[in-house]
């Protein structure tokens, strides 16, 4: 009795299962294929034609006409004229229109046109093809789910789901046809970033063989900070156009605009932005190129560093130069009169001499310390001296309390530092009698004397 109740109860078990496999092969496989998203979903083509043959394109869209014709072998945009139009743009026109793709149709025949948008199209495009005949597409409305758009041609009876992103490449407008970028130059093909707030030059840079600064003052440029502006410049694009025709540069403040950006390149022209009032506040500006009419706006997180003065992108030694270039220093300061003799060739620092008011500093050693080493401290200190701020229109006067004389292997063979006391704590800088528009914090100069003092109490040290 337990064996044919045990035996029963397995039969009803399968019984179950194989019920689940025949429910699930009716009806579960039509579930997943209904879950389908369009880009899961196998597409076919609209029709057969390749994007080479395609002689012209023309879209009506919102009671604007746009015309492109082949010219050169290239689809090029013939109406409405426009500046700044993107080529690549128009050529995928030509590509999309080519390869337009349905999921399925989804009516045929007498179906009411009016529930899919097509009694009044989105927009109507008439491919002329090179061997006379033409293609006529009608776009309409979205589909429920956003993953299509309704289309059909306008001599058959089909309506097809077209994958979305395919069929609105048609839904445009002329600045939808127009580049984002503004500035079309790699930046390190770059050679030349000026930068203006309210009509003066925050920063003018021109790349020699460093990147020197021509205004507001003549002075050498840090490259590591020049180059993160140039990229950041060059990385901005349009967000969006201003429609309209004869518009006021005026009413966007690009009359008197409050910056200006101006890069330029080898063999290129250069391009200078003006920017204008925020659209808002914080976030978007208008812009135009100069000579250029289009107005359009642009992101103010990507022109981060127009209130950058001078002082963040200059070199901020008071002169630096390679110890292997350099014979002979000769400092005098109060409590100080000092002459440094060089022989470094850079490769072998092993080999150098260094020589300090007639005292040797090789093989000199004392309570771990060395007399080679202890001198480099003292060299780095000199020409390790920074600005402490920028400062224009002071006119230094007065004997410098330090004077620093570099003797060079190298033109200009005689560069000479003088600092000229200010106040108490800070010293104008000068460069061969020329003033730097600088200031420096007298503790630097205190830890160039310290730095002197302990290699000399080193060198006492050793001959004791």
């Amino acid at each position: 009795m337990r064996t044919y109740r045990n035996a029963l109860i397995l039969l009803v078990v399968f019984a179950l299962v194989l019920g689940g496999y025949f429910a699930y092969e009716k009806f579960g496989k039509k579930s997943d294929d209904a879950t389908k998203t369009a880009d899961e979903t196998e597409t076919q083509a609209l029709f057969k034609i390749e994007a080479e043959k395609i002689k012209g394109i023309t879209i009506d869209h919102k009671g604007q006409k746009f015309v492109i014709d082949r010219k050169d072998k290239e689809l090029v945009l013939t109406s409405p004229e426009g500046s700044n139009i993107d080529k690549e743009k128009i050529i995928g026109l030509g590509v999309t229109a080519a390869d337009m793709r349905y999921t399925k149709v989804v009516a045929k025949g007498d179906a009411d046109l009016s529930q899919f948008g097509l009694t009044a199209p989105q927009a109507v495009v008439t491919l002329a093809m090179e061997d006379g005949s033409s293609k006529v597409i009608q776009i309409g409305d979205e589909s429920p789910s956003k993953e299509s758009r309704f289309v059909k041609l306008a001599d058959g009876d089909s309506v097809y789901a077209v994958v979305a992103s395919s069929a609105e490449s048609f839904l445009l407008d002329l600045s939808g046809l127009k580049q984002k970028t503004i500035f079309n130059f790699k930046p390190e093909d770059v050679n030349y970033l000026g930068v203006q707030k309210d009509g003066k030059y925050s920063f003018e840079v021109k790349k020699g063989t460093t990147w020197d600064i021509l205004k507001p003052m003549e002075t050498l440029g840090d490259e590591s900070k020049v180059v993160p502006i140039i990229q950041s410049a060059v990385g901005m694009n349009i967000k969006e156009y201003v429609n309209g025709s004869k518009l006021n540069p005026a009413d966007y403040g690009l009359d008197n605009p409050a910056y200006v950006l101006e890069l330029g390149a080898k063999d290129a022209k250069n391009i200078k932005l003006l920017l204008g009032k925020e659209k808002v506040r914080g976030q978007e500006i208008y812009a135009k190129v100069d000579g250029n009419d289009d107005i359009f706006v642009v992101d103010e997180k990507g022109f981060d560093f127009g209130d950058k003065t001078i002082a963040d992108i200059m070199d901020a030694f008071v002169y630096i130069v390679n110890i292997a270039d350099v014979s002979s220093i000769k400092v005098e300061a109060d409590g100080m009169n000092s002459i440094a003799n060089i022989k470094a060739d850079g490769e072998n620092k092993e080999q150098d001499e260094f020589v300090i008011d007639g005292r040797p500093t090789k093989d000199v050693e004392s309570e771990g310390n060395t007399g080679d080493g202890m001198f480099r401290v003292y060299y780095q200190k000199l020409i390790g001296l920074t600005f402490d701020k920028v400062e224009f229109g002071a006119n230094p006067t007065g004997k410098p309390d330090v004077t620093i004389t570099y003797s060079l292997e190298k033109a200009p063979g005689t560069v000479k530092i003088e600092l000229v006391r200010k106040d108490d704590n800070t010293y104008y800088a000068l460069k061969d009698g020329k003033y730097k528009n600088i200031t420096v914090a007298k503790n630097q100069v205190d830890q160039m004397k310290d730095s002197y003092k302990k290699l000399i109490d080193l060198l006492d040290k050793a001959k004791k």
